[in-house]
């Protein structure tokens, strides 16, 4: 006998490889909007519910224990993910309470850069002139990706603002014989980036998991942190917390249709690590790992007698830290620590394509040095935590999303 098709019944239950997850922005807290969802790219995720149960302490001449029953329901977890272009933008405004800002300008005449030579990364250009009318005001840093097709084989630098001072960084340049001590990009430069920095919007989303033909229905969904970690030999990876006010199982999707989930190429830690820049100066030592902690700080809910679900969410206080781990090479970072310096750090990745993000601590301080001989034949390794401060002028934190093409 000939046989052809599938076998039926062959799984124990559900698989992961099936599960749908898809999101949508709430206008009202705890309603689920109608219209298109985002489908959305995971590697895991742990959301539960949980029932906190209580007892009166009844005296019982039986010895049992009184009835107990439910005073609230808390649902909450973390969604992990590979990281790649455009993938968690939303779960990064949610937790930074804001919106990526569109900016874009086309050179109306040539841009003047003064170029320099740099044995660690190919050619560099510092010192980007500008009278004010071409950049974009960038507002107290961030990064923005000049575009052009016309100057040898350039296609897409990233630069930089700090403060007051641009600095620029070729992704590639494979003609260098046109660098001379100042380079003039003709006209129709682009210069363009979309920027998030952290602000007071409070945003929450609701977010369904289509498991074995019914849906998990999460609402009230508060983004309490996100974890970005660029580590070597593994790629860069996201994990966000996320608190929901309810979750109820459905017979049918909330969603009228499912946008499709990001398709860009994952991030990696070789050729998509661009550098990190303390002070506006390149740290010249080998980079082991970055790590990003974006958090909501006091972020909780409120209950009301009357409802075991949440009644509301504390949105808390916006924080930004992180940490570095490289070899040691130099004390210039620990003298940084120890004098007490304060500013910018800037961090560049993009994937394959050419897709940009830039991370930047607006006043940072580098604090808890480690740096230890752990055994014999070993490189070491100094690990720094990054704390981030607000301005006085407000902002703490801001990510550049630059598309390759360098349409914001």
């Amino acid at each position: 006998m000939s046989f052809t098709g599938a076998t039926a019944g062959y799984q124990a239950g559900a698989q992961a490889n099936d599960v749908v997850l898809s999101y949508a922005l709430e206008e009202s807290y705890g309603v689920p909007p109608g219209g298109n969802w985002q489908r959305l790219r995971l590697s895991g995720e742990t959301f539960r519910v949980q029932k906190t149960r209580q007892r009166p302490e009844e005296i019982e001449a039986s010895g049992e224990a009184s009835r107990a029953v439910t005073t609230q329901v808390s649902v909450s977890g973390t969604l992990s993910g590979a990281l790649s272009f455009q993938t968690y933008d939303d779960l990064l405004c949610g937790v930074m309470g804001a919106d990526f800002t569109p900016i874009s300008r086309v050179a109306a005449v040539g841009l003047p850069v003064l170029a320099q030579q740099d044995d660690y990364h190919g050619v560099k250009f510092k010192d980007l002139y500008d009278t004010g009318t071409l950049i974009p005001s960038l507002g107290p840093g961030g990064f923005f990706s000049i575009t052009n097709s016309t100057v040898g084989s350039v296609d897409t630098w990233y630069a930089y603002r700090a403060m007051d001072r641009y600095h620029v960084e070729v992704r590639s340049l494979s003609d260098q014989s046109n660098v001379q001590s100042t380079l003039i990009l003709p006209n129709q430069t682009l210069v363009s980036t979309s920027l998030l920095v952290n602000g007071p919007q409070v945003k929450t989303f609701s977010l369904q998991e289509e498991i074995a033909g019914s849906w998990l229905l999460r609402t009230g969904g508060f983004v309490s942190r996100v974890q970005l970690s660029f580590a070597q030999g593994g790629f860069p990876t996201l994990s966000a917390d996320i608190q929901f006010r309810s979750e109820e199982k459905a017979d049918s999707s909330s969603a009228a249709a499912l946008l499709p989930a990001s398709s860009d190429l994952v991030l990696d830690t070789v050729q998509g690590w661009g550098a990190l820049w303390i002070d506006l100066a390149q740290v010249p030592a080998v980079i082991r790992q970055l790590s990003i902690t974006l958090d909501r700080d006091g972020a909780g809910q409120d209950y009301a007698m009357g409802a075991a679900a949440a009644a509301g969410q504390r949105s808390g206080s916006f924080m930004a830290s992180g940490q570095i781990q490289l070899y040691f090479r130099d004390g210039s970072q620990y003298e940084q620590f120890a004098s007490g310096w304060q500013g910018q750090i800037h961090a560049l990745v993009h994937d394959a394509d050419g897709n940009a993000y830039g991370f930047t601590w607006l006043s940072a301080t580098l604090q808890n040095p480690q740096i230890n001989a752990g055994s014999k034949n070993t490189s070491i390794i100094a690990t720094f935590d990054i704390e981030g401060n607000p301005l006085a002028s407000g902002g703490t934190f801001c990510v550049s999303r630059m598309p390759a093409g360098g349409n914001p």
